[in-house]
């Protein structure tokens, strides 16, 4: 029976809790004013933390599906944290890079994860016919969540320059309870008909070779994405070259997040 600490609700909160990223607005004024960097060092890091993830997507999956999802989530909550404390400690590229890498690795433990315990949630309540009707509404929580951070986050910088960054540590805190309290539910899934190593294989040429118009969709989605990104990142020093105050750079961050959360919230429609 479904009570009011169902999955769906706490994944809604784990959900709100993790995309609560105060810094995000202010990263890059953090980073020149306080480690020295320029945006170029940003971009570096930045890359490495997408390596990061990417490289670790497969085997975070793996574990997660073997062992506990609501273990991989306690997991993601604290390596966030041993990120952000990374940053706050960092003295140098060097530095930045270890504690992006950290956080690259929660990423990947939250990718996939959140979705999958939603999925196997709601068909054991007999929900799945909701199923994108509620990832929609946690991806719109999400990006909501991200504005109403951005927003708080400028602020925050104002007053203290790693205030920001000491909340994002307690929100990711809060998010470690929360996935305490999750039940993992029963799972659904058949039995390995071949090794997994040889179903990613086959996964991977079946998309980037044998069917060309995936492929094609793929890289268009790959390259939007890319594009996307950078632009979010360009957003500050462009912001900087105007003499914006930093306080209000999270404002002008949160219109995009809020469309992005509209998008995602009624995409099921």
């Amino acid at each position: 029976m479904v009570n009011k600490f169902s999955n769906p609700a706490l994944l809604y909160a784990y959900t709100g809790c993790t995309s609560l990223i105060f810094m995000l607005p202010v990263i890059i004024p953090f980073y020149n004013h306080q480690l020295g960097l320029t945006f170029q060092d940003f971009l570096f890091a930045e890359a490495f933390f997408a390596c990061v993830v990417i490289a670790m997507e497969v085997p975070i999956g793996y574990m997660s599906d073997r062992w506990s999802r609501k273990f991989t989530l306690s997991v993601a909550s604290l390596f966030g944290m041993i990120g952000y404390t990374a940053i706050i400690i960092a003295d140098g590229l060097v530095g930045v890079m270890i504690a992006q890498g950290i956080l690259g690795v929660a990423v990947a433990c939250n990718s996939g994860t959140i979705s999958a315990l939603m999925y196997d949630s709601l068909l054991e309540n007999g929900n799945l016919k909701t199923y994108q009707k509620q990832e929609g509404r946690r991806h719109g929580i999400g990006l909501y969540c991200v504005g109403i951070g951005s927003i708080c986050g400028g602020f925050l910088y104002a007053l203290n320059p790693y205030a920001p960054f000491y909340i994002d540590i307690a929100t990711l805190a809060l998010a470690m309870g929360i996935s305490v309290l999750i039940k993992e539910p029963v799972r659904h899934r058949a039995s390995a008909e071949i090794h997994p190593l040889k179903d990613i294989w086959d996964t991977a040429k079946y998309c980037l070779h044998g069917h060309k118009l995936l492929a094609a969709t793929i890289l268009i989605g790959v390259i939007i994405f890319g594009a996307t990104k950078q632009m979010m990142w360009a957003q500050q020093p462009f912001f900087m070259l105007n003499a914006i105050d930093e306080k209000y750079f999270g404002m002008l961050m949160a219109i995009g997040f809020v469309a992005g959360g509209l998008s995602g919230q009624f995409g099921h429609m």
